[in-house]
């Protein structure tokens, strides 16, 4: 499939966790362990960011067996358990008829002109544009980045994403219940309120084989903190980082002298 066909772009969630993931795990683990000098590897640590927790957990739901070849979780900005948004057109757009995304963003990449813009704008004024951007939408002020930092990482925030996979996250919230559903076909708000689409059963993930850690900014709107007691498994820890939106659990300032010291630990002890 190339990336101009409609095919090439009709994933979602279910497919992220059902394909990819797995494929991931094994590469890395034969990779590890092809060297002639190197032993055996027969399990790594899986650390993911927001989208990425999201996939680690409906994996590891979905494939009881994966959670021995992954002995450490770290989940940054954990998106398994996700608030409704505030008042802003994403609202407007979740609360909406859901095939109107389809309607106004097509059905392949999600805002392929950002791309664009971080072609055509310079970094500083991207960095602007994002800041403005992320306030309207979700409320946030991304004070722990400093104005050169946003210049520099602000460039990797923007990341390729389906329309399905959005459409999805939106029926996700839109449901108004904590915890990773599969896609529901039927995208129109009348019928989908009247059924409700399969659980990622996240909370019988092993975590005798695979210890799961969890850092969530106590400023991040669009994780359910208090929701996630709800969905994680047995064992799971969750530590609150004070201040921090979604975004800034990647690089604010000094998360390398704390989270990021703390994660290294956590991942050091799983191996033990």
């Amino acid at each position: 499939l190339a990336p101009d066909c409609d095919a090439y772009w009709d994933y979602c969630l279910d497919e992220l966790a059902r394909y990819d993931v797995p494929a991931l795990v094994d590469y890395v683990l034969c990779i590890c362990s092809s060297g002639q000098k190197t032993p055996a590897v027969s399990k790594l640590a899986y650390c993911g960011f927001s989208n990425g927790t999201a996939q680690g957990f409906a994996a590891l739901a979905l494939h009881p067996g994966l959670s021995q070849r992954i002995g450490c979780f770290i989940a940054l900005s954990p998106a398994v358990a996700v608030n409704s948004i505030q008042e802003s057109l994403v609202r407007s757009l979740i609360e909406s008829r859901l095939h109107m995304i389809y309607v106004l963003f097509g059905r392949r990449h999600m805002l392929g002109i950002t791309s664009t813009a971080q072609r055509l704008l310079s970094p500083e004024f991207f960095a602007w544009s994002m800041d403005k951007a992320v306030r309207f939408l979700f409320g946030w002020r991304m004070e722990h980045i400093n104005q050169e930092e946003k210049a520099r990482v602000y460039q990797h925030t923007y990341s390729y994403s389906s329309v399905k996979q959005v459409v999805h996250w939106f029926q996700m919230i839109q449901s108004g219940s904590p915890g990773l559903k599969m896609w529901d076909t039927n995208v129109t708000p009348s019928r989908h309120a009247h059924r409700k689409p399969p659980v990622y059963d996240t909370r019988r993930i092993s975590t005798e084989d695979c210890k799961i850690h969890c850092w969530v900014g106590t400023k991040d709107t669009l994780v359910d903190a208090g929701g996630l007691v709800d969905v994680l498994p047995e064992g799971a820890t969750v530590t609150h980082v004070e201040g921090l939106t979604h975004l800034e659990m990647m690089w604010a300032e000094g998360l390398d002298e704390g989270v990021f010291r703390e994660v290294e630990a956590r991942i050091r002890e799983a191996f033990a």
